[in-house]
């Protein structure tokens, strides 16, 4: 063999190793890379339930009459607002009773002052306010009519909710920038149709987190 194809086999060989090491040394990147972003969303995750926990017991020991309920999403924080609880709308109508406003004035004070307190606004994510009926079809319009009344009722219980806190104050600014209303009519019936008959508060605390926020 001569020198020339010995130095190219060297070259070659080298070459291959060189290529073989880039390799090991990307993949071992990537699993790094991977690790960390594990890390980082476990760590957000945990974050966040925190959050989700300190919110639901400020609530609970708070000495309201509020009725919180766990949510399959782990990032929610519900409150529900029935006729058991006080709240209450017009047969087939979506104006609120007058006896039911003291009780939407307490939901709206203790969402924005435990919830949507200074420490914590800026890891709210949303607020959704949907409403529901029971399965009773309402007489003007049985196909759709439960659909529409559900949201009427939504947006009603939104548009209280920054008269109450006053449209350029703080926390109406904060509720017209979280807030947004659904209507679900008669899904998700409850056991007695005073319960189905409600508005129900979704606060949803944001999922991901870097430096805490």
């Amino acid at each position: 063999m001569t020198d020339n194809n010995q130095k190219e086999e060297q070259d070659i060989d080298f070459g291959s190793s060189m290529t073989d090491l880039m390799t090991s040394l990307m993949v071992i990147f990537i699993l790094l890379l991977v690790l960390s972003f594990n890390h980082m969303e476990n760590q957000g995750e945990k974050l966040r339930d925190e959050i989700v926990s300190e919110l639901e017991t400020s609530l609970k020991e708070s000495g309201s009459s509020l009725k919180i309920e766990k949510d399959k999403d782990p990032t929610i924080i519900k409150i529900i607002g029935d006729e058991i609880t006080g709240i209450k709308f017009e047969s087939n109508e979506y104006k609120i009773t007058e006896e039911s406003k003291p009780k939407l004035k307490e939901v709206y004070d203790h969402i924005f002052n435990d919830i949507c307190s200074d420490k914590h606004i800026g890891d709210i994510d949303s607020i959704q306010i949907i409403g529901y009926t029971d399965k009773n079809p309402v007489r003007k319009d049985p196909k759709y009519g439960n659909l529409s009344l559900s949201q009427d009722r939504a947006l009603e219980v939104l548009k209280f909710g920054l008269q109450y806190l006053g449209m350029d104050s703080k926390k109406g600014k904060y509720l017209l920038k979280l807030a947004s209303i659904n209507g679900r009519g008669m899904e998700e019936q409850k056991k007695t149709n005073e319960e189905s008959r409600r508005v129900e508060f979704r606060i949803r605390v944001k999922q991901g987190y870097t430096d805490g926020k």
